[in-house]
Protein backbone atom coordinates (compact mmCIF):
# COMPACT_ATOMS: atom_id res chain seq x y z
CA UNK A 1 0.00 0.00 0.00
CA UNK A 2 1.03 3.11 -0.94
CA UNK A 3 0.01 7.09 0.66
CA UNK A 4 1.41 10.07 -0.61
CA UNK A 5 4.33 8.39 -2.19
CA UNK A 6 5.95 6.65 0.33
CA UNK A 7 5.59 2.69 1.41
CA UNK A 8 2.77 2.67 4.35
CA UNK A 9 3.50 -0.37 6.94
CA UNK A 10 0.95 -2.68 8.44
CA UNK A 11 1.43 -1.06 11.93
CA UNK A 12 1.36 2.58 10.44
CA UNK A 13 -2.53 1.81 8.35
CA UNK A 14 -3.97 -0.03 11.25
CA UNK A 15 -3.11 2.91 14.18
CA UNK A 16 -4.51 5.66 11.31
CA UNK A 17 -7.24 3.33 10.39
CA UNK A 18 -8.25 2.72 13.91
CA UNK A 19 -8.17 6.18 14.53
CA UNK A 20 -10.62 7.08 12.23
CA UNK A 21 -13.16 4.39 13.51
CA UNK A 22 -13.02 5.46 16.82
CA UNK A 23 -14.48 2.47 17.99
CA UNK A 24 -12.75 2.86 21.75
CA UNK A 25 -12.57 0.77 23.97
CA UNK A 26 -10.74 -1.56 21.97
CA UNK A 27 -9.83 -4.95 23.38
CA UNK A 28 -6.36 -6.91 22.68
CA UNK A 29 -4.92 -10.54 23.52
CA UNK A 30 -1.47 -11.48 22.38
CA UNK A 31 0.64 -14.33 23.88
CA UNK A 32 4.60 -13.53 24.89
CA UNK A 33 7.67 -14.46 26.28
CA UNK A 34 8.45 -14.40 29.45
CA UNK A 35 12.00 -12.68 28.49
CA UNK A 36 9.39 -9.54 27.40
CA UNK A 37 7.36 -9.29 30.59
CA UNK A 38 9.20 -6.87 32.46
CA UNK A 39 9.35 -4.87 29.06
CA UNK A 40 5.36 -4.99 28.55
CA UNK A 41 4.76 -4.25 32.34
CA UNK A 42 6.87 -1.12 31.88
CA UNK A 43 5.33 0.47 28.92
CA UNK A 44 2.06 -0.60 29.77
CA UNK A 45 1.95 0.95 33.05
CA UNK A 46 3.64 4.26 32.07
CA UNK A 47 0.77 4.84 29.60
CA UNK A 48 -1.91 3.73 31.88
CA UNK A 49 -3.01 0.83 30.21
CA UNK A 50 -5.77 -1.07 31.95
CA UNK A 51 -4.17 -4.98 31.12
CA UNK A 52 -4.22 -8.32 32.84
CA UNK A 53 -1.32 -11.54 32.36
CA UNK A 54 -2.67 -15.16 32.48
CA UNK A 55 -0.74 -18.12 32.43
CA UNK A 56 -1.60 -21.14 30.63
CA UNK A 57 0.64 -24.16 31.20
CA UNK A 58 3.73 -22.83 29.20
CA UNK A 59 2.14 -19.96 27.08
CA UNK A 60 1.52 -16.52 28.41
CA UNK A 61 -1.19 -14.12 27.61
CA UNK A 62 -1.57 -10.08 28.23
CA UNK A 63 -5.10 -9.19 28.01
CA UNK A 64 -5.97 -5.36 27.55
CA UNK A 65 -8.24 -2.64 27.73
CA UNK A 66 -7.52 0.13 24.95
CA UNK A 67 -8.91 3.07 25.52
CA UNK A 68 -7.58 6.03 22.74
CA UNK A 69 -5.56 5.60 19.86
CA UNK A 70 -2.14 6.71 21.70
CA UNK A 71 -2.78 3.64 23.45
CA UNK A 72 -3.54 1.85 20.70
CA UNK A 73 -0.26 2.54 18.70
CA UNK A 74 1.81 1.32 21.65
CA UNK A 75 0.08 -1.94 21.96
CA UNK A 76 -0.22 -2.44 18.12
CA UNK A 77 3.65 -2.78 18.19
CA UNK A 78 3.27 -5.57 20.53
CA UNK A 79 0.66 -7.02 18.23
CA UNK A 80 2.09 -6.39 15.21
CA UNK A 81 5.48 -8.41 16.81
CA UNK A 82 3.87 -11.20 18.50
CA UNK A 83 1.59 -12.15 15.27
CA UNK A 84 4.82 -12.07 13.19
CA UNK A 85 6.31 -14.63 14.73
CA UNK A 86 2.80 -16.92 14.71
CA UNK A 87 1.95 -16.25 18.36
CA UNK A 88 -1.76 -15.24 18.60
CA UNK A 89 -2.45 -11.47 18.53
CA UNK A 90 -5.74 -10.38 18.24
CA UNK A 91 -8.03 -7.63 18.80
CA UNK A 92 -11.60 -6.58 19.00
CA UNK A 93 -13.74 -3.57 18.66
CA UNK A 94 -15.84 -2.04 21.70
CA UNK A 95 -16.20 -5.35 23.25
CA UNK A 96 -14.76 -7.85 24.79
CA UNK A 97 -14.68 -11.13 22.96
CA UNK A 98 -11.47 -13.13 24.46
CA UNK A 99 -11.81 -15.42 26.83
CA UNK A 100 -10.27 -19.07 27.53
CA UNK A 101 -11.91 -22.21 27.86
CA UNK A 102 -11.14 -26.12 27.97
CA UNK A 103 -12.00 -27.35 24.49
CA UNK A 104 -11.66 -31.05 23.05
CA UNK A 105 -8.64 -30.96 20.58
CA UNK A 106 -7.33 -33.69 18.31
CA UNK A 107 -3.79 -34.15 19.07
CA UNK A 108 -1.24 -36.63 18.45
CA UNK A 109 -1.35 -38.29 21.44
CA UNK A 110 -5.42 -38.72 20.55
CA UNK A 111 -8.34 -36.45 21.73
CA UNK A 112 -7.91 -33.98 25.03
CA UNK A 113 -9.18 -30.77 26.45
CA UNK A 114 -7.54 -28.23 25.74
CA UNK A 115 -6.88 -24.99 27.70
CA UNK A 116 -7.27 -22.57 24.97
CA UNK A 117 -8.46 -18.73 24.15
CA UNK A 118 -11.62 -18.23 22.56
CA UNK A 119 -12.78 -15.74 20.43
CA UNK A 120 -16.88 -15.17 20.96
CA UNK A 121 -18.78 -12.81 18.37
CA UNK A 122 -21.69 -10.87 19.76
CA UNK A 123 -24.09 -9.07 17.77
CA UNK A 124 -22.60 -6.44 16.09
CA UNK A 125 -18.82 -7.07 17.05
CA UNK A 126 -15.63 -7.55 14.91
CA UNK A 127 -12.47 -9.10 15.79
CA UNK A 128 -9.00 -8.94 13.66
CA UNK A 129 -5.79 -11.08 13.97
CA UNK A 130 -2.63 -10.97 12.64
CA UNK A 131 -1.46 -13.67 10.51
CA UNK A 132 1.84 -15.80 10.00
CA UNK A 133 4.37 -13.66 9.71
CA UNK A 134 2.24 -10.54 9.57
CA UNK A 135 1.70 -10.83 6.18
CA UNK A 136 -1.83 -10.33 6.67
CA UNK A 137 -4.67 -9.49 8.70
CA UNK A 138 -7.81 -11.55 8.90
CA UNK A 139 -11.14 -10.26 10.44
CA UNK A 140 -14.34 -11.45 11.54
CA UNK A 141 -17.11 -9.18 11.54
CA UNK A 142 -21.05 -9.23 11.98
CA UNK A 143 -21.25 -5.45 12.04
CA UNK A 144 -23.04 -3.09 9.76
CA UNK A 145 -20.38 -0.63 9.52
CA UNK A 146 -17.83 -3.36 7.67
CA UNK A 147 -20.95 -4.28 5.20
CA UNK A 148 -20.69 -3.45 1.91
CA UNK A 149 -24.07 -4.90 1.04
CA UNK A 150 -26.27 -3.04 3.29
CA UNK A 151 -24.10 0.41 2.71
CA UNK A 152 -24.61 0.29 -0.69
CA UNK A 153 -28.93 -0.83 -0.03
CA UNK A 154 -28.97 1.72 1.77
CA UNK A 155 -27.44 4.56 0.03
CA UNK A 156 -30.03 2.97 -3.07
CA UNK A 157 -32.74 3.34 -0.98
CA UNK A 158 -31.95 7.53 -0.28
CA UNK A 159 -31.85 7.76 -3.64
Amino acid sequence: MEYDGQELDIEVFFNNWVAQLNKFPIYTLFSYAKVDEEEIDHTFSSASIEYAKLKIKKERFIKSKIQDNKQFEIVMSYLYRQGSINDFAGWSLSEDLFSFDKRDMKTLFGRRKIHMPVVTLQKDSTMFWICHDGSSVISISNDTLFSVLVQSLAFLYII
